[in-house]
Order: structure tokens, then sequence, then C-alpha cells
């Protein structure tokens, strides 16, 4: 198994400088360990995928993790950051089912390089972010039907923004996540997106998908208010930092063309300062 042999989950959150990590700074020691263990394992599973040599390598890799899963479960984990993990879903209770769809989802990516409709997406979106949320949601201690909707939401948009931000590299791949029909409405060939090509077509494309987006932003948004803010304040930051993403990519669609669209650490840091002023009003 291709696994960084003793590596921690802290080292690995480290080393991917997420997005994600920069949540995790206002969150309790114990929440903290738990949220880097669970980043971790996604992102060995994702790299599990995109850093293989070929499908069938991929598809073993997957398998792998599967058996180190169980292993996880039993309390007989391998490896430092699986240990880790090991101690997080006991501590949080963290249903196995979610990291079982996870690695059922990014193993969607060895089978499936397009997706026909805006809903076919966001079905995709569950397995690789929703999961990811639900896990969350258990380690920040907010339970409830309305706080997984949430969770699934905040999950999906985040993901959907990944999709508009990642064309580039997704294209170097052979891979379009963006909608086809909503492609073809807009008169966009495949072709075009593959090559990077620019147009007002394209633009008129972005926007309608950046819509749908903020659209679900709103929603996870609206739901998560509803909810204790201090415990969500990751999910907060998590949120607002890939909605600013989202914010950029309106303001030059073409951006993804050419480019992974980033925010600097200094807007990074003062969305944080500001949820984090959030929390006590």
């Amino acid at each position: 198994m291709m696994i960084p042999s003793q590596e921690t989950s802290h080292t690995i959150t480290e080393k991917s400088q997420s997005n994600f990590s920069s949540s995790f700074f206002f969150l309790s020691s114990a929440k903290r360990r738990a949220m880097e263990a669970v980043y971790a394992f996604c992102r060995l599973v994702d790299d599990a995928v995109d850093e293989s040599a070929s499908p069938s390598e991929a598809m073993e890799k997957l398998k792998d993790w599967s058996t180190e899963l169980e292993a996880v479960y039993r309390g007989k984990a391998h490896y430092a950051a699986t240990k880790e993990l090991a101690w997080a879903v006991s501590y949080f209770s963290i249903p196995k089912k979610y990291f079982e769809e996870l690695i059922l989802g990014v193993g969607q990516d060895l089978e499936k390089t397009r997706y026909q409709n805006f809903e076919e997406l966001c079905s995709y979106t569950y397995g690789v972010a929703s999961v990811v949320g639900l896990m969350c949601m258990k380690i920040f201690g907010v339970e409830g039907e309305e706080a997984n909707q949430a969770a699934i939401l905040l999950g999906r948009a985040l993901q959907l923004t990944n999709v508009l931000r990642d064309i580039k590299k997704d294209a170097i791949s052979g891979r379009i996540y963006l909608p086809l029909k909503d492609l073809q409405y807009f008169s966009v060939r495949e072709e075009e997106v593959l090559q990077g090509k620019q147009s007002v077509r394209f633009d008129s494309f972005m926007y309608y998908e950046i819509g749908q987006t903020e659209a679900v932003y709103a929603e996870a948004f609206r739901l998560m208010k509803n909810l204790p803010y201090k415990p969500l304040l990751a999910a907060w930051v998590m949120g607002k930092v890939y909605y600013r993403i989202l914010q950029e990519i309106k303001k030059n669609p073409r951006l993804p063309l050419s480019k992974k669209v980033s925010l600097s650490k200094w807007v990074k840091f003062n969305i944080l300062m500001k949820e984090w002023m959030r929390s006590w009003f």
C-alpha cells in the first residue's frame, strides 16, 4: 500500500496547504486532532486516485484503503495517520459508512469523466464532499436532521466551487465535471473546455453555474443560521473562504481556464477573524 509510512495526520494536513486547515484554528485540541485525522484520511484516499499511474493501480489502492478502514474500526490500524483516525472515530462516534461512501465516491473518478447535468453532478458531490461534512458535524457535536442537511448542502457547495475552480487541472487529465447539458445550452463544446478556449459563450455558461452554486450556498447558510454558531465556527470559515473563491471566479469567469483561483493568506485570515468575531455576538 502506497502510504506515507509514519506521517502523522498533522503532517499530511500541513503539507496539503488546504483551505480547510485554516478553519481548524479555533477548534479545541481534541476537535482539531480529529479534524486533521479525518482530513488526512480523505486526502490520502483522494491521492490514491489522482497520483496513480493507471486506473487498475488506483483501484488496488482504494481496496487497500477499504481494508485499512476495517482495521481502523477494529482498533488495529497499521499507520500513524490511521491510528489517529481510529481514535477520532471512537471518540466522536463517526459512522464507518461515511468513510465507505467516501471511498466509493472517490472511486467514481476512475470510471466517469463526464456528467450529463447539474443533478448528476450534485449526486457525485455527495460521495466526495457531503459525507465529509457529515463527519465534521459529528466532531462539532451538532446533531439532527437540519444539521445533516446543512452539512450535505455545504459540502455540495464547496465541491461545486472546486469544479469551477479546477477546470484547467481537470482538463489536463481529460476530465470535465461541468454539466454537459448546460455546456450544450450555451453552445460551448467539450473541446473548447479541454483546450481552455475563451469566449463570451463560456462566460455566460460560467455565470449560470456560479448562480446555481450561489443558490446552494444560500440554502446551506440559511440552515446553518438555525444551528448553534460557535460549534460550527470552522464550518462557517470553510464556507466563507470557498464562497469568496467563487466570487473571485465571478469577477473573471475565464480565469479557471488558465489557472487555479486561490486566495491570499491575508484574505483567508481576515475571513477567519471576521467569523470569530461573529461568534461572540
